[in-house]
């Protein structure tokens, strides 16, 4: 019996690029053209949910678009959009479908405020595959217009992960991760832009070690830590994608708060790909199987995260989580 969509990885990188650099033309038109109107707040769904009509009018331009690509070709792919992937119960593990969940702006709040730290993402799931495959790929296009993405055939970490930039004609494999092995040298990015997240690392061993460790190291003038309080997908993609060999890059990103796993995997699996150390705050690795796992509930939870360059970041990192410790 065939499949009811007939979807392989290989028709999926044209797709996804193409479809996420419109959805992020028509984001900063509206808000460009109307912003009145893009950033006035509307109710949605049966909850009568507060929306924006720029995210409303995203999620609508990424439907139409993927549904009418290569004639058609994509139209009985599943859209999970952000109004479905608010609803806990959501439950994916048993669908006979290739899928696509899309989080057509992440980061409203910041193109509110005409700050670059959002993108649109999407990653496309088939629960039906093989562990290890169901994550067919995933795409995330920053406001720049660049793509990055991975898919289920990226095997190697030299050509793991990919970026189609807007002023080149190819994509190309990301320039790499940094080499910093050091805390005192890191550029270390957590989510603070809510109270609870701020407080959750204000509140954290994290800070009272590098108060500790500041104090130390002051005379010495040896601490040259950089500390961003902007982080998700962006800041994973920044991790991984090194240009300039001899400039500062990011370094670390974590969140001890936690994300909603359809807010983590598109950026995690591009960097997975790319040969970033991701762990949970316990210390376990974050598999190709765990990512599957937490989209078939992708509302269900939060999943706290640390995502380093090296091993030995993450090393160094972790031991400024515990209580008493540099």
């Amino acid at each position: 019996m065939e499949r009811k969509s007939q979807i392989v990885v290989s028709d999926l990188v044209p797709a996804g690029i193409h479809v996420l650099q419109h959805v992020v033309r028509q984001v900063l038109k509206d808000a460009r053209d109307d912003p009145e109107s893009a950033f006035e707040s509307v109710r949605i769904g049966k909850q009568k949910k507060l929306a924006l009509r720029v995210d409303i009018n995203a999620e609508d331009s990424f439907k139409r678009e993927l549904r009418k690509y290569h004639k058609g070709k994509f139209k009985n792919v599943k859209v999970y959009g952000e109004e479905s992937l608010r609803s806990k119960n959501l439950n994916l593990s048993r669908k006979k479908e290739t899928m696509v969940l899309v989080d057509a702006i992440d980061g409203t709040d910041l193109l509110e405020q005409g700050i670059s730290n959002w993108c649109s993402a999407a990653v496309f799931f088939d629960p039906r595959n093989q562990k290890g495959k169901r994550i067919m790929g995933a795409f995330v296009c920053l406001p720049t217009g660049d793509v990055y993405y991975a898919t289920s055939e990226s095997e190697s970490e030299k050509a793991g992960a990919f970026v189609k930039r807007i002023t080149e004609k190819a994509s190309e494999p990301v320039c790499g991760r940094t080499k910093v092995k050091s805390i005192k040298r890191a550029s270390i990015c957590f989510y603070g832009q809510k109270a609870d997240n701020f407080l959750s690392v204000v509140e954290h061993p994290f800070s009272k070690n590098l108060s500790r460790l500041n104090r130390q190291a002051k005379k010495a003038k040896k601490l040259d830590i950089r500390i961003f309080n902007m982080a998700g997908i962006p800041m994973m993609l920044r991790l991984i994608d090194h240009r300039v060999t001899h400039a500062r890059g990011i370094d670390a990103v974590f969140d001890l708060k936690g994300q909603k796993p359809h807010d983590f995997v598109p950026g995690a699996f591009i960097a997975y790909r790319a040969g970033a150390v991701i762990r949970t705050l316990s210390g376990k690795k974050v598999s190709l199987e765990m990512m599957e796992d937490l989209l078939t509930h992708p509302a269900s939870g939060l999943i706290k995260y640390v995502i380093t360059s090296t091993e030995s970041l993450a090393t160094a990192l972790f031991q400024m989580f515990k209580k008493g410790r540099v």
